[in-house]
Formats: structure tokens, C-alpha cells, sequence
């Protein structure tokens, strides 16, 4: 395995709907060549991908850049014992390709996992920027989305079509919001 020799936050908004939806994809090099994939999304299209990618470039590309890529284990115990103070911890959903596609690879893997939330919606957005991924409602058969085939996770992302989204913050509010008022 090589060293890890860089790490990056790429946020980016897609137009969607009502709404933008915004996310930030973290990209891992490896010196090898090897380039992996994770996402974060704290909410439904509300992500504030500038303050993900500072978390990322400011607490842990510091702890991983030069860091042997050998066992992912030591890495995230690394990173959770010197960020949780820093950053505390927070609730995230598997919105995009990168997560949706790896909780896919666990369920399957995993007996006690049998339900997923499938937020499909979010389809064209996933084949914006991961072209070709094989997780739109239409690859739904018998009430189920089987794993992406393929190496890895199964999905490519297109990185040139992450970068011609550039994050875009939210405007200001002007109220409390109102888009699930009376749920429980």
C-alpha cells in the first residue's frame, strides 16, 4: 500500500427542483495513483459543503496526508480521537452515489441490515456527476437496489463535473422553515 498524499474537500451544488442541493465529496490520493471517494451530506440538499471542506482541509487532511494507507482502522480511530473534540459529532444521511452506493455493499453483506433509506429523487444529480451510475429507480427491481457491480464501490465519479458545480451557499433565511412543518 502507499502513503496518502492528499486529501480534499470538492463541494459542489446541483439544481434540483425547488431547491439546490449541495454536498461535499472528499477525494484521498494515494501515491501510488489510487484516488478514493467519500461524500458528506448533513441534510436533504442543506449541506454547508465551505464548512465540510474546511473540516476536511483544516482537521484531517492534516492527520492523513503521509499516513501509510494500511490499515483503514488505526486511520479512523487517528481521526476520531483528534477531531471529536474539535468537531464534535453530527448526524449525516447517505444522499449521494459514494454513500448510497457503499450502504448498498454493507446491506448486502450484513444479514441485519434489510432496509435502506433510497432517497431517489436525487437520481439525476448521481448521474451528473458519477455518469453511469447504476442506482436510479429504474434499476429498482422487486422492491430492491442491488449493489453496484464493478470494482470498488462500483461507481465512478466524474470529477471535471463535480468542479463546473461550484458550491454555492444557501441564501439567507428569511423565516423558520416551514418544509416539514406538522411532521413528526
Amino acid at each position: 500500500m502507499g502513503r496518502i498524499d492528499a486529501v480534499e474537500g470538492l463541494g459542489f451544488t446541483f439544481e434540483h427542483g425547488r431547491e439546490p442541493l449541495s454536498y461535499c465529496l472528499v477525494r484521498v490520493a494515494v501515491d501510488d495513483g489510487i484516488v478514493g471517494w467519500g461524500e458528506a451530506c448533513d441534510s436533504f440538499g442543506c449541506t454547508y459543503a465551505s464548512v465540510v471542506g474546511a473540516a476536511v482541509a483544516d482537521a484531517l487532511a492534516p492527520l492523513l496526508v503521509g499516513e501509510e494507507l494500511d490499515h483503514p482502522d488505526r486511520l479512523v480511530h487517528k481521526m476520531r480521537s483528534w477531531t471529536r473534540r474539535r468537531l464534535g459529532s453530527q448526524w449525516v444521511a447517505a444522499q449521494g452515489p459514494v454513500a448510497l452506493a457503499a450502504n448498498l455493499h454493507l446491506a448486502a453483506a450484513v444479514p441485519a441490515v434489510d432496509q435502506l433509506e433510497y432517497p431517489y429523487p436525487l437520481a439525476e444529480c448521481w448521474a451528473a456527476v458519477a455518469p453511469g451510475c447504476p442506482l436510479g429507480p429504474d434499476r429498482v427491481a422487486g422492491g430492491a437496489l442491488s449493489p453496484p457491480p464493478g470494482p470498488g464501490l462500483g461507481i465512478e465519479i466524474d470529477e471535471e463535473a463535480v468542479r463546473a458545480r461550484p458550491y454555492q451557499p444557501p441564501p439567507p433565511r428569511t423565516g423558520p422553515s416551514e418544509r416539514f412543518m406538522g411532521s413528526v
